[in-house]
């Protein structure tokens, strides 16, 4: 598996974590009824010599503090990361409706070919007269489909969204911990924001409690990557997972 990729569980910072002690990659156990618990491990080479020697520490409390720290360093472009969603959103929906009129485009085309087709049948061939105007309804539905579509699209004018999903988005946007926190958004979601901004964390641990104090979150966050090289993008990303489809 590549560096911090994702991986299926609750834990948001699985494959970020350096054993500063043996140089590997930590991994997370769950524990507890239904997997409610879970702690950050470092097996070193798999023997016991390894094992005394290595780390392990609570997870919940460890995600929490590094993902409270991302959004500190997100929080001042949270207010330009909710209007870039709102412009990512009318340029997915101007897309998408570009793409339903040209298949409008092609589908009358089709239909207009499937038309002539049938007029140029012989009526006493009812076999063949039969199959083209099959065809030629076949035509005209997907045509009334696309229709519709498109009616529904324009509906709403492009480049904006609701005047609700507007104001909420402007809400979060001014307390992204807020947004985080929304049910609306889902572990991967917070997973893929964490892994745009930081590429892994080198962990040691005293009597198996990982020090959470500010000064060593600071140092944590250091490895974050430069926000002037990733714009709000991650923020981008929380806040557009609240939104419903254009």
């Amino acid at each position: 598996m590549s560096r911090g990729s994702l991986r299926r569980g609750e834990a948001l910072l699985p494959g970020l974590f350096r054993c500063a002690r043996c140089g590997r990659k930590l991994y997370v156990a769950y524990g507890g009824k239904g997997g409610a618990t879970q702690r950050y491990v470092c097996r070193g080479a798999f023997d016991t010599m390894a094992v005394a020697s290595c780390i392990s520490f609570g997870g919940m409390r460890t995600d929490r503090a590094i993902a409270q720290e991302v959004l500190n360093r997100l929080q001042p472009l949270g207010v330009e990361a909710a209007l870039a969603a709102l412009e990512t959103q009318g340029q997915e929906h101007s897309q998408k409706r570009r793409q339903v009129e040209n298949a409008l485009e092609q589908a009358r085309f089709e239909a207009a070919r499937a038309h002539r087709q049938y007029d140029a049948a012989d009526p006493d061939n009812r076999l063949v007269a039969g199959e083209l105007e099959r065809r030629w309804n076949e035509r005209l539905a997907n045509v009334r489909m696309l229709e519709d579509q498109l009616a529904q699209m324009s509906a709403r004018p492009v480049g904006l969204v609701a005047a609700e999903d507007r104001e909420r988005l402007l809400t979060l946007g001014a307390d992204l911990t807020l947004a985080w926190n929304s049910p609306g958004v889902s572990v991967e979601t917070r997973k893929k924001i964490i892994r745009i901004l930081i590429h892994e964390i080198i962990v040691d641990t005293a009597e198996d409690k990982l020090d959470l104090s500010p000064a060593t979150i600071s140092t944590i966050a250091s490895t974050m990557t430069n926000l002037a090289r990733t714009p709000s993008s991650c923020g981008v990303a929380l806040l557009m997972a609240l939104l419903p489809p254009a």
